[in-house]
C-alpha cells in the first residue's frame, strides 16, 4: 500500500514539474543522443501577411530542418512549460495557451517581427534580426528557450520577393539560431565536458596580433579542425572578430580569417555552414553533429600560420595575399572562389576617426574594407545578382557569349563586341580536365568559341576585341572540384552526385523552399523550378540512353568476339570464359536558382546585444 502511494504521489509530482532554467534535469534527459526537435512559436502581427507566411512557411521551417537534421542532443523526458514571465522576459510577449500545457521539444523558440523592438532599443541600426538565449537547463546549462526577432525596416512590403532575398534571410536565420543554440560570448563559460558533465574552464584567451588584441576561444573539436584546414600546428583557436559594438566583437569569427563562414558578423554573398559552426557546437559538449551538413570552404586554406597573423598590407603598402586581399579599391573583379562579379573593397573612401592604428594601412584614416569587420583588408566583394551559377542572372553590364548557369564560373578580361574594351568580370561556361596528376587545363565557352588555358595568361578569342585573363589552372581547378550539396539539402532531401533530390513537397538548390498551393500555379517560383528540373531530367535520360547505346555497343563487341573465339578453339578441352562487364558513370544535373539584377550595396551587422543579468544573453545580426 505505501509503495502505491508512493508511486502515484511521483507521478503527480513529475506531472506538476517545468522543465526550465531552474530545473536539475539530468535525471530528465535521455542517455542516448537523438535528432535535436525545436518547436517555434509565431508572433508576427506588426508584419505583413507576405513577410508573416514568408517567415512562418518558409524561413523558418526551413533552418529548423536543418538543425534539426545536424545536430543530436540529450533530449528532454518531459515537456517543456512557459508561462507569461518567461515569454515577457524573453521576447516581450505572451504565452500561447499550449505553451503552458508543455511542448515536446528539446529548444522551443519564440519568433517575432518588429517595427521597435520591445526588449532593446534598435531605432538607427541595420540589423536584419535579432536573436537571444532566454533560459537554459541548470543541470547542463544546454539553451532550451530562446527569441529571433526580424526588422520590420529590412522586409519588402511587395508580394513579390527575389531569391537574393530570399537567400540573405535563410542565411540570417541560420546565423541567428546559431546565437541561440551558443555561439555567444556570455555562454562560453558555461560549455561542458559531455564525458564528465562538468563545466571547461579557460576556453579563451587574449593575444597579441598584428599589433592588436585578440580573443581567442580555444575549444576542442574546433581547434584541431582549424589547424588542420590552414595548415598551422600552433593556432590557439578560433580567432574572434575585434571590431564592431559590444555584441558584434568577441560574439562571432573573426572576417578576415573566416570570411564567408555562417559565424562571422555580417551577410556576405556566398556564406557557408561550414565543418567551424558544427565544431564550436560539438566543442559545447550539449550537441553532436553531422558532419556530413557541412559545406566546404576555400578562403585561407592552407596558407598556413602567416596568413593568419600577418596584415594583409605590409608597411610599404604592398598586398600579402593577392589571391585573397585586393588593392585596386573599387575595381570590378572576380570574387576569391570565381564564383561571382565584384568590388574591390568599399565604393567610397572615406575617413574614420575610429579606425583602429594598427589598421591605417595609409596613415589617412581611410577605410577600406567594405564591412568595417575585417581588419581594414580590402577584399572581392561579391554581388549577390551576379552569381555565375544562378541561372537566373543576366546582369545589365552582362555581354554576348556569357552563360549563367551551374557549370559556369567568374573570368576577368577586357573581351567587347562592338563597344570599348575595359577590364571587367565574366560569367563563362567551362570545364577543368585533369591532364597529369598535378596538373590540370581549363576550357572556357565564350559563345560558341572554346578557349583552353594551360597557364595564367592573356588569350584571344576569336571573334572578339581585347582578352581573356587565363587563371591558374591548379588553383582554380582545385577550388571548382569542390563538389557538394548546398546546405546538407536542409534535411530534406538526398544527395545524389552532388545534386540535392528533394522529397515531395520541397524544392530548390537546398530543397529551402516548401511547396505552398498558391506556389503551383503557372509563372510562379515552384513552376520555373519544376521546368529547370524537367530540362535536368531530360539531359540526364540522354545521358543515360547515351550510357546505355555505349553498353550495349561493347557488350555485342563482346559476344561477337566470344563466338569467334569459341570457332578458333574447337577441338579443345576448355570453354571460353564469360566475361562480366561494369559500366558507372557520374552525371552532372543542372542546378536551378533565383536572382534580381542590380548591384546591391554590401549591408553590415551594426551591432549585437547582450543581457548579461544571470545567464542571458543575445546579440542581433544582419
Amino acid at each position: 500500500m505505501k509503495l502505491i502511494f508512493l508511486i502515484t504521489f511521483l507521478v503527480t509530482l513529475f506531472s506538476f514539474l517545468e522543465v526550465n532554467f531552474h530545473v536539475h534535469a539530468s535525471s530528465f534527459l535521455v542517455s542516448e543522443r537523438e535528432n535535436m526537435r525545436i518547436a517555434a512559436f509565431y508572433y508576427l502581427d506588426e508584419a505583413s501577411p507576405q513577410v508573416q507566411k514568408t517567415i512562418s512557411e518558409q524561413l523558418m521551417p526551413a533552418v529548423i530542418s536543418y538543425y534539426q537534421a545536424a545536430l543530436k542532443v540529450n533530449r528532454l523526458h518531459y515537456p517543456i512549460k512557459l508561462g507569461r514571465v518567461q515569454t515577457q522576459e524573453c521576447a516581450g510577449v505572451e504565452a500561447q495557451e499550449h505553451m503552458e500545457k508543455g511542448v515536446k521539444a528539446d529548444l522551443i523558440l519564440l519568433v517575432t517581427a518588429f517595427w521597435k523592438h520591445p526588449k532593446i532599443d534598435v531605432g538607427g541600426t541595420d540589423a536584419l534580426a535579432f536573436a537571444r538565449t532566454c533560459f537554459g537547463l541548470d543541470s547542463t546549462e544546454r539553451p532550451i528557450i530562446g527569441s529571433i526577432s526580424y526588422n520590420l525596416t529590412y522586409q519588402p512590403n511587395t508580394t513579390e520577393t527575389s531569391s537574393s532575398y530570399y537567400e540573405n534571410m535563410l542565411m540570417t536565420t541560420l546565423h541567428e539560431l546559431g546565437h541561440v543554440l551558443g555561439f555567444s560570448e556570455v555562454m562560453f563559460d558555461y560549455f561542458m565536458d559531455p564525458n564528465t558533465g562538468k563545466r571547461l574552464t579557460n576556453t579563451t584567451m587574449m593575444k597579441e596580433i598584428n599589433g592588436g588584441m585578440v580573443k581567442i576561444l580555444t575549444l576542442e573539436p574546433l581547434t584541431k579542425r582549424l589547424r588542420e584546414y590552414f595548415a598551422c600546428p600552433t593556432l590557439e583557436g578560433a580567432y574572434l572578430e575585434q571590431e564592431g559594438d559590444v555584441g558584434t566583437k568577441n560574439m562571432h569569427f573573426e572576417r578576415r580569417v573566416f570570411m564567408n563562414e555562417l559565424m562571422t558578423a555580417s551577410s556576405i554573398v556566398g556564406e557557408r555552414v561550414s565543418e567551424f559552426t558544427l565544431a564550436f557546437l560539438e566543442g559545447t559538449g550539449w550537441y553532436t553533429p553531422n558532419y556530413e551538413m557541412a559545406e566546404p570552404m576555400t578562403w585561407g586554406k592552407g596558407k598556413g600560420c602567416h596568413f593568419l597573423n600577418t596584415k594583409c598590407i605590409d608597411d610599404e603598402g604592398d598586398i600579402e595575399y593577392p589571391d585573397s586581399f585586393c588593392d585596386e579599391i573599387g575595381k570590378l573583379s572576380c570574387s576569391f572562389d570565381n564564383q561571382a562579379y565584384s568590388i574591390c573593397g568599399t565604393k567610397d573612401l572615406l575617413k574614420s576617426g575610429s579606425l583602429k592604428h594598427e589598421y591605417d594601412y595609409t596613415n589617412t584614416g581611410i577605410i577600406l574594407s567594405a564591412d568595417g569587420l575585417s581588419d581594414n583588408c580590402p577584399y572581392q566583394v561579391p554581388f549577390g545578382m551576379a552569381e555565375c551559377k544562378n541561372s537566373r542572372n543576366r546582369p545589365s553590364i552582362a555581354m554576348q557569349g556569357e552563360y549563367f548557369g551551374p557549370e559556369s564560373a567568374c573570368f576577368t578580361g577586357t573581351l567587347a563586341k562592338n563597344f570599348e574594351r575595359v577590364f571587367r568580370p565574366f560569367c563563362f561556361e567551362h570545364v577543368c580536365t585533369q591532364v597529369s596528376e598535378n596538373d590540370y587545363a581549363v576550357s572556357v565557352h565564350v559563345g560558341d568559341q572554346t578557349v583552353i588555358c594551360h597557364e595564367k595568361k592573356h588569350m584571344s578569342v576569336p571573334g572578339f576585341d581585347g582578352y581573356l585573363e587565363c587563371p591558374d589552372p591548379q588553383s582554380f581547378c582545385m577550388r571548382d572540384n569542390m563538389k557538394f550539396c548546398p546546405k546538407g539539402c536542409m534535411g530534406r532531401g538526398s544527395c545524389v552526385r552532388n545534386k540535392c533530390e528533394c522529397r515531395d513537397g520541397y524544392y530548390g538548390l537546398d530543397c529551402s523552399y516548401r511547396v505552398a498551393n498558391e506556389t503551383v500555379a503557372e509563372g510562379s517560383e515552384y513552376a520555373k523550378w519544376q521546368d529547370e528540373e524537367k530540362g535536368s531530367k531530360v539531359e540526364i535520360m540522354m545521358e543515360r540512353v547515351v550510357a546505355c547505346g555505349v553498353l550495349v555497343a561493347i557488350v555485342f563487341c563482346l559476344c561477337k568476339m566470344l563466338k569467334s573465339n569459341s570457332k578458333n578453339s574447337q577441338g579443345k578441352d576448355y570453354a571460353p570464359t564469360p566475361t562480366q562487364i561494369k559500366n558507372s558513370h557520374e552525371q552532372s544535373g543542372q542546378d536551378g536558382g533565383q536572382a534580381t539584377l542590380e548591384m546591391p550595396d554590401v549591408k553590415l551587422v551594426n551591432a549585437d546585444w547582450n543581457n548579461q543579468q544571470g545567464e542571458q544573453g543575445g546579440d542581433d545580426d544582419l
